[in-house]
Parts: structure tokens; sequence; C-alpha cells
């Protein structure tokens, strides 16, 4: 790709940024962290009401595949296709008129779904970073004054989130920092603990019956809080990271469960 290239893309992608914030939702709404990595992940349907905030690592594939159905009848598998229409289904919040806005914070059903900050900081770690993502395990070995290619651990991986990476990626960004309205005015926060209760639940409120969920699990990691990972001094410096996340949606610092 020629410089000139990559500096019309850079320039296409900042007037697109530009855009997102001067949107009447994001004037409304100013994130902490940057808007690119939440306006993507929110799924507004008008036909349905409802609006549905995203939190990546939080059962999010399952969620949206189990929408889709329930709004066609069609079921999707493959993840490819998937984060297709993840990406391109339905509007965003920058989509949102001023009057579409005032009927979403009304009217519309508001959820979103979490998980807790032990499980899915070390999902984020094991999906993201040890697998095969070499792009985003290089970006933490520069951050850290490390060589590409070198592993990186997951108490490394904690010193890159401590000093700034947290805010470099959605896949480990604070859950509270992804959602861009206040948490008191959801109407519903699922848990990713509960999936089988919760998202039925969410299900019947916007479609008035009861519809099975469609789960697509190809990215689990089988994280835990008793991961062999864990030790004490990880434990608390994962709550000091995501202290806002403990505080804001009820889990407990701790041990396993």
């Amino acid at each position: 790709m020629t410089s000139l290239v990559k500096n019309l893309l850079f320039v296409l992608a900042r007037r697109g940024e530009r855009r997102i914030q001067w949107s009447p939702f994001y004037r409304r709404f100013r994130p902490r962290i940057d808007v690119a990595m939440i306006d993507g992940r929110t799924v507004i349907s008008h036909a349905f009401r409802y609006a549905y905030f995203r939190v990546p690592k939080a059962a999010n594939s399952t969620i949206v595949a189990s929408l889709l159905f329930s709004e066609t009848g069609t079921r999707i598998s493959d993840l490819n296709e998937l984060q297709v229409i993840k990406d391109t289904r339905w509007p965003h919040a920058s989509d949102l008129t001023a009057r579409q806005l005032r009927a979403l914070l009304k009217t519309y059903f508001k959820f979103t779904f979490v998980r807790d900050p032990y499980t899915r900081v070390l999902a984020a770690f094991l999906d993201k970073i040890q697998r095969n993502e070499n792009e985003k395990r290089n970006a933490v070995n520069k951050f850290l004054g490390r060589p590409n290619g070198a592993d990186v651990s997951f108490e490394q991986f904690l010193a890159y989130l401590e000093n700034g990476g947290i805010d470099h990626n959605a896949h480990w960004a604070r859950q509270v920092d992804l959602i861009p309205v206040p948490i008191l005015a959801l109407d519903f926060i699922g848990k990713m603990e509960s999936l089988s209760l919760d998202l039925p639940h969410v299900l019947t409120r916007i479609f008035g019956r009861r519809i099975d969920a469609c789960s697509v699990t190809s990215h689990s990691t089988q994280a835990t809080r008793g991961h062999a990972y864990w030790t004490p001094d990880l434990r608390g410096r994962v709550y000091k990271i995501y202290e806002p996340d403990f505080a804001a949606f009820g889990y407990q610092r701790g041990g396993e469960y």
C-alpha cells in the first residue's frame, strides 16, 4: 500500500470519526474512550424498538445471532458472515436523528450484557493475545518495548493494561466505558454467567414470545476464575484495573467460582 493511499484512508477515517462525534447521540453522550470502538457496537432497531450496546467477550455473537433469528428466522453460525451482520444490518447510535434519539431514550428497550471482569480479561488474553493474532500481540510488545513476535505472558499483558493499554482495544476496555449511555438509563443488564436465563428474558421482552437463543461458541476460551494463570497478586491487579466494572455490575472481588 502506497503512502498516498494510506494517507487517503487516514483522512477518510478521521472524517468518519468527526461525523460520528458530532451526531446527535454523541453530542449528548461523550464517551471516555475512542468513539470508534463504541459506535459500531451499538445495535438500534426502530422496527422492534430496542437498543443493544454490545460488549466484546460477553457473548455478543450469541446475542446478535439470536436477535437476527428472532427478527428474520435466519440462523447464522459462520463467524465471518455474522461479523458482517453485526457491522451492517442495524443502524448505529451515530445514525440517530435528534428525534429518534429522544424516542430511544423515552420508549426503546435499552439493554446490554456484561461479564465477570476476571474471566473477561482472561478470555481477551487467551483469544486475542495467546492464540494467533500477531497484530494485537505485537502492539502489546511494542508498547512494552519488547521485540515483535515475542510471547506475551498474562502478567505482561496486565502490565500493558495498567500503563494505558486498557483503552487501546474494545476487547479489554472497561465495560462501563463501552456503554455510551448512563448505566441507570438501561432497562436491563444481562450477565454472561446467567445467559441461559437472561437472554430468553430479553427476547421475550422485545418480541413478545418465547424464542430459543442461538448459541455461537467458536470464540470460547474456557476462561474461569479457577484458571491456572491466576495468582492472588494477579487477581488483585485485575480488580484494581477493572474496579469500575466490579462496582457498576455487582461482581465480587475474590477467588474461584
